[in-house]
């Protein structure tokens, strides 16, 4: 798959905003928006973060799976801080929200 029309066709335009914070509270960044060409993966944006990435992707197949205009979900970073002994867990939260609209205005049902 290339894209994420090619997943879900059902899919005419969608807008997607993603933050990378420390916590759950206070953005550290500016959020990062996409239209179509939503990528599978945001990298984390705390810049001792190792390895860390959210998987995009599938957020948006679960919410037009269930034909939802709007979808918003927060998840822990993945990565680990480098540069602390022992390493430990990453403290960024992602949290992707967006919108949908599909080919057909009707409800699936």
């Amino acid at each position: 798959m290339n894209s994420i029309s090619d997943s879900c066709p059902e899919i005419a335009d969608i807008q997607v905003r993603v933050f990378s914070m420390r916590g759950s509270l206070i953005p550290s960044d500016p959020f990062r928006e996409f239209g179509l060409s939503v990528p599978e993966y945001v990298e984390c944006r705390n810049p001792n973060c190792k390895g860390g990435r959210f998987r995009v992707w599938p957020v948006i197949s679960i919410a037009a799976s269930r034909h939802e205009a709007t979808f918003r979900t927060s998840s822990v970073c993945n990565g680990y801080e480098r540069r602390r002994k022992p390493e430990i867990p990453c403290l960024y939260t992602f949290t992707i929200e967006g919108e949908i609209t599909y080919r057909s205005n009707e409800p699936k049902g």
